[in-house]
């Protein structure tokens, strides 16, 4: 302990001053030792106190005293029986009637009465016992009027004041043993404080320097810290407010007041702070299930935002995001929303599930909605084309490798897909794909929860949720030995279809409409078709599904854009539609509308007159009915007529 040691002793007779500074001396420790007793013992401690003394050291009444004047711990120089003992004898040398003094609060502290029946003292021996100086000098007193003819005291003012009285006085020495083993406990005590000072100086960094606001209030409700992060927020300084009351900081108070009300069951709450949105956190603070305070974390609601659209753009750089939900999938066919509704009910399991279907019918579309609106929405979202990663690379990339597993290896290895999307999903699209030899390594993963780099010897256990898809029948795969049976039936555990576009004809026009307004042109009008641009639209079997659709939206809306008459545009995308996607269409359906041509059905007269008509309005779609009729020759009542339509003499631009 070197002089700064912080401890005090406050010695009440001289004899104990000497010895005191002998141990303190043997045991190098620096003590600043005052002799005083009693009031002026109080005084001293009081002087100790203002000069940040950490501990002072005293003894007996003196002792007793200070420790109930000053808030700075006290340790008090044990007085043992043995030490008693020897002042009793030497006291029953010197008279016959002996009054022994002692503090009130020490009456109990060791049984007298055993150390007088020793010493055959019984019925020579009577306590006086005192609690301040005035009732001191009446026992004084009184002993005097008992006529003792000597006092035992722990103190040396006690003694003078016997002395003065005509009675013999007898000092309790406190040994040298009990004197170190005050010091002792002194600088251990010093040293504990020094260690919760440290601890509690680096806790007080930590608050200080983190990002976070913080205000914390003790048992009393009283402002204990409030580091420079919530200053800056609420706009008080921590000086001004620590110590005092959460009541008496107006402004604060009224903010937190419901928050911070014990009966308030949120958690968190948005508050408004000097125009600046603050997310509050409260948190219980509790030592053994006993709650001494409550500290409130603060962050700028800006400042959040920022670091979420950051960490998502981050995982969507790596892809481990999913970006889309129910929401974006489109429909009008009762298929197609039963669908999104057996995957709603699938998103709130962890079981596998099978998604098939042809290409381009939005097989990925319902793995990222069943993730978002699933249980692990939180987690990563890990999407891997086994079509389109070389065999020999896709092992690797599914159970990643260790450092020097394969020349070329990345120093240090690198966790596979399973790993990166360990707590979310990993969605495998074209599963049917994937080789014979990584099923079986697949197969393992799902059953052990586990996977094992290329190269390593360590499991490590993953937790994944699984969605597989795949646009080839696997039963058929199945049969021909192209895909494992019990990896089959690992996957196929919840199974999802997805019909393709020709067989639910109803979605043609209504995506046609919904991609030019939402994926390409969102500020476009409404528009109707004729029916026959809808009924050859609605012909095609769209081989490539709803992606298909949406590139021949994307195509019209391009073109339109520098074409003068859209609707020309489109008739004639319609028939480079027929003639590139000829081998997909039915032998009778391949007439398409050709310039200057048209084929017709046999028929009776008037159903031919009706086919001629309609094919002549599909060749010329721009054209109102006026323009019709003329290009057939007849009149325009006759027109209406075969048309069975109502008279109307609009001029206006021709239907789309």
């Amino acid at each position: 302990m070197n002089a700064k040691s912080g401890i005090a002793m406050i010695s009440p007779y001289p004899e104990l001053t000497l010895t005191a500074r002998e141990v303190a001396d043997e045991m190098k420790l620096a003590v600043n030792i005052v002799e005083e007793a009693l009031e002026r013992g109080v005084t001293a401690a009081r002087d100790f106190e203002k000069n940040k003394v950490e501990c002072i050291i005293s003894r007996g009444a003196t002792g007793v005293f200070i420790k109930n004047i000053v808030s700075i711990p006290v340790i008090l120089i044990q007085i043992t029986p043995y030490d008693a003992l020897q002042a009793f004898y030497r006291a029953k040398e010197v008279g016959r009637k002996i009054a022994f003094f002692e503090h009130i609060s020490r009456k109990s502290f060791y049984e007298k009465s055993n150390l007088l029946k020793i010493l055959h003292l019984q019925e020579r021996a009577k306590p006086f016992y005192y609690e301040d100086r005035s009732m001191l000098e009446a026992q004084v007193d009184a002993a005097a009027a008992w006529k003792a003819d000597v006092v035992v005291a722990t103190g040396e003012c006690t003694i003078r004041m016997a002395r003065e009285k005509g009675m013999q006085g007898v000092m309790v020495y406190s040994s040298r043993e009990a004197i170190v083993d005050a010091f002792q406990r002194a600088a251990d005590l010093l040293a504990i404080r020094q260690k919760d000072l440290e601890m509690a100086e680096f806790l007080q960094a930590i608050i200080d320097n983190t990002e976070t606001g913080v205000l914390a209030l003790d048992r009393q409700n009283r402002i204990s810290h409030f580091n420079p992060i919530a200053e800056n927020l609420i706009g008080l300084k921590q000086k001004e407010i620590v110590g005092r009351p959460m009541a008496e900081i107006s402004g604060l108070y009224y903010e937190f007041k419901e928050f911070l009300d014990p009966g308030c069951i949120e958690p968190s709450k948005v508050i408004d702070i000097r125009g600046n949105r603050i997310l509050a956190n409260r948190i219980a603070l509790q030592n053994r299930s006993k709650p001494f305070g409550v500290m409130v974390t603060l962050q700028r609601v800006s400042k959040i935002q920022k670091l979420e659209a950051k960490i998502r753009r981050e995982l969507y750089t790596k892809g481990l995001v999913s970006r889309f939900t129910f929401d974006d999938i489109a429909a009008r066919s009762a298929s197609i929303k039963n669908a999104v509704l057996r995957a709603r009910g699938y998103a709130k399991t962890n079981s596998t599930v099978l998604i098939t279907g042809e290409s381009g019918t939005g097989k990925e579309l319902f793995a990222h909605s069943i993730h978002t609106a699933g249980l692990r929405s939180d987690g990563p979202f890990v999407a891997v084309n086994c079509a389109a990663i070389p065999e020999n690379l896709l092992e690797s990339e599914l159970f990643g490798y260790d450092e020097g597993a394969f020349t070329g290896a990345q120093k240090g290895g690198k966790p596979g897909l399973f790993e990166l999307a360990h707590g979310g999903t990993l969605f495998l699209d074209e599963i049917s794909e994937m080789p014979l030899s990584l099923q079986s390594r697949l197969l393992r993963v799902l059953q052990e929860k586990a996977v094992r780099r290329l190269g390593g010897d360590r499991l490590v256990p993953v937790d994944v949720r699984i969605i597989a898809a795949t646009n080839r029948d696997l039963t058929r795969m199945l049969m021909d030995n192209q895909f494992r049976r019990d990896l089959f039936f690992r996957l196929n555990v919840l199974q999802l279809n997805i019909p393709p576009l020709r067989n639910r004809k109803e979605d043609i026009i209504f995506l046609f409409k919904y991609f030019v307004k939402t994926a390409y042109s969102p500020a476009a009008v409404d528009f109707e078709f004729s029916e026959t641009i809808q009924r050859w639209l609605e012909r095609y079997p769209w081989p490539g599904n709803v992606r298909e659709l949406a590139n021949f939206v994307e195509k019209y809306v391009t073109l339109s854009e520098v074409s003068s008459n859209p609707l020309n545009t489109l008739n004639d995308l319609i028939k480079e539609l027929y003639s590139f996607g000829s081998e997909y269409i039915a032998e009778d359906d391949q007439a398409a509308p050709e310039k200057g041509k048209i084929v017709i059905s046999m028929g009776t007269m008037e159903e031919m007159e009706q086919e001629i008509i309609e094919k002549t309005q599909q060749m010329h779609p721009a054209e109102n009915k006026v323009e019709i009729a003329k290009r057939l020759g007849i009149s325009r009542t006759t027109l209406w007529k075969k048309l069975r339509m109502p008279d109307n003499n609009s001029t206006g631009a021709g239907e789309a």
